[in-house]
């Protein structure tokens, strides 16, 4: 389970009804964590870039990033622990140079690393890399061939079985696309889908994935296709509704459940709009979609919205007017399949300038989390992490990086920080920047 054809396809029904109360939630002290001191991952002296990425199952920890002409992965088999963690993997394609945004999915003892490279004089392509020893080796594949105006970018990636999914960007046409696989990444379909489904055939980039069982979900911006039979067909889905935009779409869920969320973006509905946090949901595996409704509706100007998901329980964090001195993370929860949501809940301190929040993180539906990056002071950021025990209240935050200076992360690109989960425990990897050095780092929590 995984953190963007034909013409669209009216299938809206099942009108949201959103219980939002009165009144507004603070974090508060219930369970609480900490952090272990922080494992340098990249080489000393490395100049990492694009990522990291991390993801987790059970005692399997797996971490990539790009570093000049490759993807760098590493892993642990021991939650992470210090010492635990085997040599560094480089990934290229064969001829590759420049790398950009490796992300990942495991599966069993499959992981999947997908990012762009530049192959010869051919450009950015999507490259993807197979595991089937819990990363001890990898299989190299080119999934595009041919030139793109600005290259193949923005891959992700998603996988159930023996099924794989990678969606993509083409900066030639400006549509997102698919390739999937059907035998665990070992070969790849010949012929991408189209992986949108625009208003007025428009662009439609920026996809993102999700799939479990039978059902994948390729969401882009203005998008979405699904499929209910491992990508033998898909259906194109409108879920825009009265909107007049769609963007940064993030997509999860959990059995038949499944949440889209994304905002408006200023000035896409007219001069000086702020941006709004749009949200719709399908309680039957997609066969319905509720009409798209502002799930902020107290908060106004909010954006980068993240989903998680566990059973009949869901989680979206939301970052209300970034950039400035009221610069806040919010979340709201769910325990009804996304029928119901409770009033949000600040988890972030203080009115510093913080990043996008990172990835609604669970494993198991009791221990949730959510991450961002934090300015304390010019040049100084730190990575937070806010905690909750099945949503009744969060503690924190916490901060899981130990630097004293530089930046661990910052509200650059989201790509600079990500965590996952594994029971009650969350790994948090980050870029630190310290004058000309980029080097990528680690921590997990305990329990207190």
């Amino acid at each position: 389970m995984s953190s963007k054809v034909p013409r669209a396809i009216a299938t809206v029904a099942c009108f949201a009804f959103l219980f939002m109360l009165t009144f507004t939630n603070e974090a508060s002290a219930s369970s609480q964590i900490s952090f272990a001191s922080q494992t340098l991952l990249s080489a000393s002296g490395a100049h990492a870039t694009w990522g990291p990425n991390v993801q987790a199952t059970g005692t399997h920890v797996y971490v990539a990033w790009s570093q000049s002409d490759a993807v760098i992965f590493r892993s642990s088999s021991n939650s992470g622990a210090a010492g635990s963690w085997g040599g560094a993997i480089s990934l290229s394609a064969s001829g590759g140079s420049t790398t950009q945004y490796p992300l990942m999915s495991d599966n069993g003892s499959n992981v999947y690393v997908v990012w762009s490279q530049v192959v010869g004089s051919t450009g950015l392509q999507i490259i993807e890399a197979t595991s089937e020893n819990y990363g001890a080796s990898f299989a190299i594949h080119q999934i595009t061939s041919g030139h793109a105006t600005d290259g193949y970018i923005t891959p992700v990636i998603a996988s159930w079985g023996d099924q794989v999914y990678v969606s993509y960007d083409n900066t030639t046409n400006g549509y997102a696309w698919l390739q999937e696989s059907t035998n665990a990444g070992a070969s790849w379909l010949k012929y991408p889908v189209r992986a949108d489904s625009c208003p007025g055939d428009g662009p439609c980039p920026e996809p993102q994935l999700y799939a479990w069982g039978t059902y994948a979900y390729d969401v882009s911006d203005n998008g979405l296709i699904e499929t209910s039979n491992d990508g033998a067909t898909w259906k194109a889905v409108n879920i825009n509704g009265n909107y007049c935009y769609v963007r940064e779409p993030w997509i999860w869920g959990y059995g038949s459940n499944v949440y889209i969320v994304f905002e408006t973006g200023s000035n896409a509905c007219g001069p000086d709009q702020p941006s709004n946090t749009m949200y719709t949901y399908s309680n039957n595996n997609g066969a319905t979609w509720s009409t798209a409704v502002n799930i902020a509706t107290t908060k106004q100007d909010t954006w980068n919205q993240q989903v998680g998901a566990y059973g009949s329980d869901a989680w979206i964090a939301v970052q209300q007017y970034p950039g400035g001195s009221k610069d806040t993370i919010w979340v709201y929860s769910s325990s009804n399949s996304g029928v119901n949501w409770s009033a949000p809940t600040k988890v972030s301190v203080g009115t510093a300038v913080s990043s996008y929040p990172f990835t609604v993180a669970t494993s198991n539906g009791q221990d949730v989390f959510t991450a961002w990056s934090q300015q304390k002071s010019s040049g100084y950021w730190v990575m937070q992490v806010a905690y909750t025990t099945n949503g009744a209240s969060w503690s924190g935050p916490y901060t899981a990086s130990s630097n004293t200076g530089g930046e661990a992360g910052n509200n650059n690109d989201v790509a600079n920080g990500e965590i996952a989960a594994s029971g009650s425990t969350v790994y948090v990897v980050w870029q630190y920047i310290s004058g000309s050095t980029s080097q990528i780092y680690f921590s997990e929590s305990t329990s207190l």
